[in-house]
Protein backbone atom coordinates (compact mmCIF):
# COMPACT_ATOMS: atom_id res chain seq x y z
CA UNK A 1 0.00 0.00 0.00
CA UNK A 2 1.43 3.43 -0.71
CA UNK A 3 2.06 6.17 1.23
CA UNK A 4 -0.85 8.10 -0.14
CA UNK A 5 -3.41 5.31 0.34
CA UNK A 6 -2.53 5.15 3.56
CA UNK A 7 -3.03 8.96 4.34
CA UNK A 8 -6.70 8.55 2.76
CA UNK A 9 -7.10 5.30 4.60
CA UNK A 10 -6.40 7.12 7.63
CA UNK A 11 -8.58 9.91 7.15
CA UNK A 12 -11.34 7.94 6.22
CA UNK A 13 -11.17 5.95 9.25
CA UNK A 14 -11.29 8.94 11.55
CA UNK A 15 -14.25 10.91 9.43
CA UNK A 16 -16.12 7.76 10.17
CA UNK A 17 -14.90 7.25 14.04
CA UNK A 18 -15.82 11.19 13.93
CA UNK A 19 -19.69 10.76 12.96
CA UNK A 20 -19.67 7.46 15.35
CA UNK A 21 -18.96 9.18 17.77
CA UNK A 22 -21.28 11.73 17.16
CA UNK A 23 -24.01 9.66 16.73
CA UNK A 24 -23.81 8.17 20.18
CA UNK A 25 -22.70 10.81 22.36
CA UNK A 26 -24.40 14.23 20.52
CA UNK A 27 -27.60 12.63 18.55
CA UNK A 28 -30.65 11.89 21.18
CA UNK A 29 -31.88 8.26 21.46
CA UNK A 30 -35.41 8.06 19.40
CA UNK A 31 -38.45 8.72 21.16
CA UNK A 32 -39.95 5.64 22.97
CA UNK A 33 -43.08 4.27 21.58
CA UNK A 34 -46.00 5.55 23.90
CA UNK A 35 -48.20 2.69 25.23
CA UNK A 36 -51.69 4.35 26.30
CA UNK A 37 -53.82 4.18 29.34
CA UNK A 38 -56.69 5.77 30.50
CA UNK A 39 -56.60 7.53 33.41
CA UNK A 40 -60.34 8.58 34.95
CA UNK A 41 -60.61 11.19 37.89
CA UNK A 42 -64.11 10.31 39.33
CA UNK A 43 -64.46 12.88 41.18
CA UNK A 44 -64.13 15.82 38.42
CA UNK A 45 -65.27 13.45 35.70
CA UNK A 46 -62.40 14.23 33.56
CA UNK A 47 -60.88 10.89 31.86
CA UNK A 48 -57.73 11.24 29.13
CA UNK A 49 -55.20 9.12 27.81
CA UNK A 50 -51.51 9.34 28.85
CA UNK A 51 -48.43 7.06 28.99
CA UNK A 52 -49.32 3.61 30.92
CA UNK A 53 -47.50 3.28 34.25
CA UNK A 54 -47.72 6.40 35.33
CA UNK A 55 -48.22 6.96 39.39
CA UNK A 56 -51.82 8.30 40.37
CA UNK A 57 -51.97 10.18 43.44
CA UNK A 58 -55.26 11.92 44.53
CA UNK A 59 -55.76 15.22 46.69
CA UNK A 60 -58.81 17.52 47.20
CA UNK A 61 -58.51 19.00 44.36
CA UNK A 62 -58.20 16.43 41.81
CA UNK A 63 -55.85 13.30 40.62
CA UNK A 64 -51.80 13.78 39.67
CA UNK A 65 -50.13 11.42 37.41
CA UNK A 66 -46.27 11.26 37.82
CA UNK A 67 -43.76 10.13 35.93
CA UNK A 68 -40.55 9.13 37.16
CA UNK A 69 -37.77 11.07 36.08
CA UNK A 70 -35.54 7.92 34.79
CA UNK A 71 -38.39 7.32 32.61
CA UNK A 72 -37.18 6.97 28.93
CA UNK A 73 -39.17 10.48 28.30
CA UNK A 74 -36.53 12.55 30.34
CA UNK A 75 -32.84 12.46 29.14
CA UNK A 76 -31.37 14.78 31.73
CA UNK A 77 -29.98 14.54 35.59
CA UNK A 78 -31.56 18.21 35.57
CA UNK A 79 -35.30 17.45 35.28
CA UNK A 80 -36.48 16.75 39.31
CA UNK A 81 -40.08 16.60 39.00
CA UNK A 82 -42.61 15.96 35.60
CA UNK A 83 -46.56 15.51 36.52
CA UNK A 84 -49.78 16.12 35.04
CA UNK A 85 -52.48 17.44 37.08
CA UNK A 86 -56.30 17.10 36.80
CA UNK A 87 -57.88 19.76 39.35
CA UNK A 88 -61.15 21.41 40.07
CA UNK A 89 -59.81 24.27 41.32
CA UNK A 90 -61.81 26.04 43.94
CA UNK A 91 -60.32 29.72 43.75
CA UNK A 92 -59.95 30.70 40.35
CA UNK A 93 -59.85 29.29 36.69
CA UNK A 94 -56.63 31.22 35.62
CA UNK A 95 -54.09 29.09 33.96
CA UNK A 96 -50.73 28.58 35.03
CA UNK A 97 -49.87 27.63 38.47
CA UNK A 98 -49.07 30.79 39.55
CA UNK A 99 -46.21 31.43 36.66
CA UNK A 100 -46.10 34.06 34.29
CA UNK A 101 -48.08 32.98 30.92
CA UNK A 102 -46.14 33.38 27.85
CA UNK A 103 -48.95 32.60 25.30
CA UNK A 104 -52.38 31.68 25.27
CA UNK A 105 -54.62 29.91 22.87
CA UNK A 106 -58.10 28.42 22.30
CA UNK A 107 -58.65 25.02 21.61
CA UNK A 108 -60.94 22.63 20.91
CA UNK A 109 -61.07 19.54 22.77
CA UNK A 110 -63.88 16.58 21.79
CA UNK A 111 -66.42 19.78 21.22
CA UNK A 112 -65.21 21.32 24.38
CA UNK A 113 -63.66 25.13 24.35
CA UNK A 114 -60.09 25.04 26.30
CA UNK A 115 -57.73 27.78 27.12
CA UNK A 116 -53.96 26.94 26.41
CA UNK A 117 -51.74 28.68 28.67
CA UNK A 118 -47.84 27.98 28.57
CA UNK A 119 -45.96 29.81 31.64
CA UNK A 120 -43.09 29.30 33.52
CA UNK A 121 -41.30 31.05 36.57
CA UNK A 122 -37.61 30.68 38.04
CA UNK A 123 -36.68 30.45 41.73
CA UNK A 124 -33.34 29.92 43.85
CA UNK A 125 -31.80 28.04 40.76
CA UNK A 126 -34.94 26.13 39.82
CA UNK A 127 -37.27 26.33 36.58
CA UNK A 128 -40.88 25.60 36.66
CA UNK A 129 -42.74 25.31 33.68
CA UNK A 130 -45.74 23.72 32.23
CA UNK A 131 -48.77 24.04 30.03
CA UNK A 132 -52.48 24.16 31.51
CA UNK A 133 -55.71 23.54 29.47
CA UNK A 134 -58.21 25.35 31.29
CA UNK A 135 -62.01 25.19 31.08
CA UNK A 136 -65.44 26.52 32.70
CA UNK A 137 -68.02 23.60 32.68
CA UNK A 138 -71.14 23.28 34.70
CA UNK A 139 -70.19 26.72 36.87
CA UNK A 140 -66.83 24.02 37.14
CA UNK A 141 -63.36 25.30 36.84
CA UNK A 142 -61.36 22.26 35.15
CA UNK A 143 -57.52 22.62 34.82
CA UNK A 144 -55.62 19.60 33.35
CA UNK A 145 -52.14 21.02 33.58
CA UNK A 146 -48.60 19.70 32.34
CA UNK A 147 -45.90 20.59 35.62
CA UNK A 148 -42.21 20.39 35.03
CA UNK A 149 -39.81 21.46 38.23
CA UNK A 150 -35.49 21.39 37.03
CA UNK A 151 -33.09 23.19 37.99
CA UNK A 152 -32.01 26.18 36.19
CA UNK A 153 -29.11 25.32 34.12
CA UNK A 154 -25.94 23.04 34.23
CA UNK A 155 -24.35 26.02 35.24
CA UNK A 156 -25.06 25.57 38.52
CA UNK A 157 -23.34 21.99 38.91
CA UNK A 158 -20.53 23.08 37.86
CA UNK A 159 -18.41 21.04 34.64
CA UNK A 160 -16.71 22.20 31.71
CA UNK A 161 -18.43 25.06 29.24
CA UNK A 162 -19.12 22.44 26.90
CA UNK A 163 -20.61 20.16 29.70
CA UNK A 164 -22.45 22.91 30.60
CA UNK A 165 -23.95 23.90 27.26
CA UNK A 166 -24.31 20.33 25.96
CA UNK A 167 -26.36 19.64 29.05
CA UNK A 168 -28.82 22.51 28.76
CA UNK A 169 -29.47 22.21 25.38
CA UNK A 170 -30.51 18.40 26.17
CA UNK A 171 -32.56 20.10 29.13
CA UNK A 172 -34.46 22.33 26.76
CA UNK A 173 -34.70 19.42 24.11
CA UNK A 174 -36.66 18.05 26.54
CA UNK A 175 -38.94 20.17 28.15
CA UNK A 176 -39.87 20.71 24.50
CA UNK A 177 -40.58 17.33 23.93
CA UNK A 178 -42.65 16.83 27.02
CA UNK A 179 -44.81 20.04 25.59
CA UNK A 180 -45.00 18.21 22.27
CA UNK A 181 -46.11 14.59 24.36
CA UNK A 182 -48.92 16.65 26.20
CA UNK A 183 -50.47 18.35 23.50
CA UNK A 184 -51.01 15.15 22.09
CA UNK A 185 -52.84 14.00 25.87
CA UNK A 186 -54.89 17.04 25.71
CA UNK A 187 -56.07 15.58 22.78
CA UNK A 188 -58.10 12.70 24.45
CA UNK A 189 -59.55 14.34 27.47
CA UNK A 190 -62.95 13.74 27.94
CA UNK A 191 -65.94 14.92 30.60
CA UNK A 192 -67.79 11.21 31.69
CA UNK A 193 -70.21 13.48 33.34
Amino acid sequence: MGKTTKIIAGVIVVIIAVLAGYVLFFEKAQAPEVVWQTYTDTASGVSLQAPAGLAVSTSTSGLSLNFATTTPYVHTHLLHELRIDIATPDVDCISTQSGLISTTTTKVINGVNFERGSWGEAAAGNLYEGIDYTTIRNNLCYRIGLFTHSANGEGLYGGTPEQIKKIDALQAADIKDLFALFDQIATTIRFTK
